[in-house]
C-alpha cells in the first residue's frame, strides 16, 4: 500500500469512523498492486450509461474469477481493474491515474469487494439518502438528479429533531427479529456525511419530480420494484441474486414503501414526514 499512501489518506475521513481494530470478521482481503490482466476474459457487462457525469464499468468473466474495469466521471479514462476471486473474499487492483483518480478508483473497489461479501448476509447497499427522525431511518430513493439529496435537506431544515445518515449508499441489514436496520457508510457522494450510526427503518420513500405534492403506499409488487432498482447486487451470479431477493422480500414484509411525487419544496417534506410517521405507527 506504500504507493497509494496519498490515496489512502485522502480516504481516511470517510473511512476512519467505521475502523474496528482487531476486526470482528473479515468479509474479504483486497490488495493494491500490479496485476496483469488474463489473456482469455470474457466480456458478461458492459455499461451502456450514456451520462458523462457517471462512472462506468466492464464486467468479464475470467479462469479465476472476475475482472471489473472501472472509468471515472467525465473523462471516461480507465482508473482501476479490480481482479475478484470466485468466491469473492480476495481481490487485488491495479490504480492509474493521479490521485484524485486513484483515491476514485480504491474507493470504488472497496465498494465492488463490499457488496458481495455481505449479500449472504442479509445486507444490502442502498442507492440513496437517508435521514434519521425520532430515532427512526428514512429512505428516499430516485434516479440519479430527482432530488433525493434536496429532500434530505428539507427534512433537515424544515422537520425537527432530523439528522443525515448517509447521502449515497447507506447499508440496509435484517437483524435477528427480522427487523431492517439502516446504518451509514463510507460511501455518500458527494456529501461528506460519514456516520457510524444506525437506526431501524421507518419507512423507504421513491422520489419522482412533479408539478405538485402527492404521496402513496406501494403495493407489495411496486415495493418489490422500487427497492430491486436502487439496490446493488450481482445478477449474474445466481447464490448472490437469490441472496438479494431474500433480503428484500423481508424488507417489505416489515417496511412501508411510498411513492412522493413533488416539488422541491418544504411542503413536500412536511407532506412526506406526515405519512411516513403514520405509517410507522401503523407497522408498529
Amino acid at each position: 500500500m506504500a504507493e497509494s499512501e496519498n490515496v489512502w489518506q485522502g480516504m481516511a475521513p470517510a473511512y476512519s469512523p467505521f475502523e474496528i481494530l482487531p476486526a470482528r470478521q473479515v468479509l474479504f482481503v483486497l490488495t493494491v498492486g500490479n496485476f496483469i490482466s488474463p489473456k482469455e476474459a470474457d466480456l458478461i457487462l458492459r455499461d451502456s450509461n450514456l451520462r458523462e457525469e457517471e462512472a462506468k464499468l466492464d464486467v468479464y468473466r475470467t479462469a479465476c474469477g472476475y475482472l471489473f474495469e472501472m472509468r471515472t466521471p467525465f473523462t471516461n479514462k480507465l482508473n482501476s481493474r479490480l481482479q475478484i476471486s470466485d468466491d469473492f473474499h480476495t481481490a487485488e487492483v491495479n490504480l492509474s491515474g493521479h490521485d484524485m483518480q486513484r483515491l476514485y478508483g480504491l474507493n470504488s473497489a472497496l465498494m465492488l469487494c463490499y457488496m458481495p461479501s455481505t449479500t449472504s448476509l442479509d445486507t444490502l447497499l442502498m442507492h440513496a439518502s437517508a435521514v434519521v427522525n425520532e430515532g427512526k431511518a428514512y429512505l428516499f430513493l430516485g434516479r440519479n438528479g430527482t432530488g433525493k439529496s434536496t429532500h434530505s435537506r428539507l427534512w433537515l431544515q424544515d422537520i425537527s429533531r432530523t439528522k443525515h445518515l448517509n447521502d449515497d449508499h447507506p447499508v440496509i441489514r435484517i437483524d435477528p427479529q427480522g427487523n431492517s436496520i439502516a446504518y451509514g457508510s463510507p460511501w455518500s457522494g458527494k456529501t461528506s456525511c460519514y456516520h457510524n450510526e444506525s437506526a431501524p427503518i421507518g419507512a423507504i420513500v421513491r422520489i419522482k419530480q412533479a408539478p405538485a405534492n402527492s404521496i402513496r403506499i406501494l403495493s407489495p409488487i411496486e415495493s418489490y420494484a422500487s427497492l430491486f432498482t436502487s439496490s446493488t447486487g450481482i445478477a449474474w451470479e445466481k447464490t448472490l441474486a437469490e441472496g438479494k431477493d431474500r433480503t428484500l422480500q423481508k424488507i417489505i414484509s416489515r417496511v412501508s414503501c411510498l411513492r412522493l411525487e413533488c416539488l422541491p419544496d418544504k411542503a413536500a417534506a412536511r407532506l412526506c414526514a406526515s405519512v411516513v410517521r403514520k405509517e410507522k405507527q401503523c407497522k408498529e
